[in-house]
């Protein structure tokens, strides 16, 4: 818990957002990549569930993989 608070007092953002944040961006690479799948993505994202990584996705960029690509 010491962690998580000086991480949030240093970054102006919690631990989890910021691995969420994280995880995201690389999926958004990855979805470059139209050869992949979504399921692949999520695995390689850190996600073993493909459905919670496209709740995710859609919570933090507005659509979901399938429509950002």
């Amino acid at each position: 818990s010491y962690l998580c608070i000086v991480f949030k007092k240093e970054c102006q953002v919690t631990l989890t957002q910021y691995i969420m944040e994280y995880r995201v961006a690389r999926a958004k690479e990855l979805l470059a990549d139209e050869t992949m799948k979504i399921k692949d993505i999520a695995f390689l994202t850190g996600y073993q569930n493909s459905n919670y990584f496209i709740k995710v996705f859609k919570k933090y960029v507005g659509c979901s993989p399938v429509k950002f690509v």
